[in-house]
């Protein structure tokens, strides 16, 4: 953090009023010293601050921000209730925990619950959380870089021209060159939707001869368990299937229906709990892709990547689902989550779960003697985009004609740009190793984009986590 001393810098500086809370002994009279010592200048831009930090009891009036210290060695029982007085006295605030030099850095018991404190405190409190040591400096930077961020969110700088946006522009162009042509051709279905007009005309149609064998034929062609009941999904006539589903599905498919050109089967009978839609006639990628040569396999992967761009360009403030703002899919475990009233909230959500998934490889790594993996500290793009969240081979159809259709959109919704390509690397690593080419394993990044080390491990941390994050069963 670079520091600034210049006068004339001051008359265009931005000014904040600090109110430091804490118990006796966390360190308050030493952080305001580091806070009032000087202008701080903000590296991103060159912005400074001039910080006019005081004790909470000197302040009578409003003040920008609040920060409330408690000691790393002896937390303070009033944390909750300083933190209730702190928001009604401040426009932002933020804890940090103090005197973490104390606490010996050699991922023991009582090390791994003093890092656990930060990110518990800001999910269950909804706040920032740092740790700091202020006689070391240590934390230090991440602080002032909070309280300038907020004060001050740092100008968007205009995109460099770097190889990496050009070899994504070249590839944008290449996709929409090759991608295959889009034919949604579909029946007309007067006739057999008169004869289903509710859950009872659904029901009546599942579980007959004719649904049975083309459920047996579906369960060979996922390499189902032949023991397995049922499949999921029903043919209740020749040209229309039904499922049990959550209605965040049916509303996913209809939104990507109304602002996109991705070939999705239609919905019917939307006042019913089952989902109802057409019936597609064609083969599952994981079917045909050995079948298939090596220009129409690439050709299918540039189909993809057109409608990855597509979902991509839809975005919202807030994660998860269309219709219900939860969150749920391959990365998430069983239940679902939320709705989170926030980005921030949703993003401290995900780093205490990834915490907590990352604590038992670091107390094993300690007591094998070797060095534990980094902390789940990624710089992650946040901004919530529409995701499929599922796009393994078995959820793409290759119809008759040609067209690649996208299916089961049970885990769709807005999420992280990188949730797409992790969620294709999570099923490639963890559950269809074996039974997809490694040629398709190849085309994850130019399909759903390059995913980094860092990003991968924080998922990988995240999803050994959650189980321990009971949420809503699914429907």
């Amino acid at each position: 953090m670079e520091i600034s001393e210049s006068l004339s810098q001051r008359d265009e500086s931005h000014h904040a009023t600090v109110a430091v809370y804490g118990e006796p002994g966390s360190g308050k009279k030493t952080l305001i010293s580091i806070l009032n010592k000087r202008p701080y200048k903000r590296d991103a831009d060159g912005k400074v601050f001039v910080f006019d930090a005081r004790m909470a009891t000197e302040c009578s009036a409003r003040v920008s921000i609040a920060i409330v210290l408690y000691n790393a060695v002896h937390n303070p029982a009033a944390l909750e209730e300083t933190l209730e007085l702190a928001r009604k006295e401040a426009g932002f605030t933020c804890v940090v925990q103090t005197k973490f030099d104390l606490v010996t850095s050699d991922f023991s018991y009582e090390h791994l619950n003093r890092l656990q404190f930060a990110p518990s405190i800001a999910y269950t409190y909804d706040v920032d959380c740092v740790n700091a040591s202020l006689t070391t400096a240590g934390g230090v930077d991440e602080l002032l870089s909070l309280l300038m961020n907020h004060l001050e969110p740092p100008s968007v700088p205009r995109k460099p021209v770097t190889l990496g946006r050009l070899q994504d522009a070249l590839f944008d162009w290449i996709a929409a060159l090759f991608a295959l042509p889009t034919r949604c051709t579909t029946s007309d279905l007067p006739s057999e939707l008169s004869q289903i007009t509710s859950y009872a005309d659904v029901r009546k149609r599942m579980r007959t001869e004719f649904d049975m064998a083309w459920g047996n034929r579906l369960k060979q062609r996922l390499h189902a368990s032949e023991d397995s009941w049922s499949v999921g999904i029903h043919r209740i006539s020749q040209s229309l299937v039904a499922k049990i589903a959550a209605p965040s599905e049916r509303a996913s498919m209809e939104y990507v229906r109304q602002n996109t050109s991705i070939p999705v089967p239609r919905t019917y009978l939307p006042n019913i709990s089952m989902l109802v839609m057409d019936f597609i006639d064609g083969d599952m990628l994981h079917e045909c892709w050995d079948r298939l040569g090596l220009f129409r396999r690439f050709r299918i992967a540039c189909t993809l990547r057109v409608y990855v761009k597509q979902m991509r360009a839809l975005r919202r403030p807030a994660v998860g689902a269309v219709d219900t703002g939860r969150v749920g899919g391959i990365l998430f475990g069983d239940d679902l989550h939320g709705p989170f009233e926030s980005l921030a909230r949703f993003r401290r959500f995900c780093e205490l779960v990834a915490y907590v998934g990352w604590r038992p490889l670091a107390a094993v790594a300690q007591m094998r003697g070797e060095k534990p993996p980094p902390m789940p500290r990624p710089s992650l793009d946040w901004t919530p985009v529409f995701t499929h969240g599922d796009l393994n081979p078995s959820n793409v159809l290759i119809d008759r004609q040609g067209t690649v259709w996208i299916i089961d959109w049970d885990s769709a919704g807005f999420y992280p740009s990188c949730i797409e390509s992790v969620a294709m690397w999570h099923v490639d690593a963890n559950i269809q190793h074996d039974n997809d080419a490694i040629s398709w394993h190849g085309y994850r990044w130019f399909i759903a984009g390059k995913t980094t080390e860092e990003e991968e491990q924080f998922w990988y941390n995240f999803c050994s986590g959650i189980h321990r994050f009971p949420g809503i069963p699914k429907p």
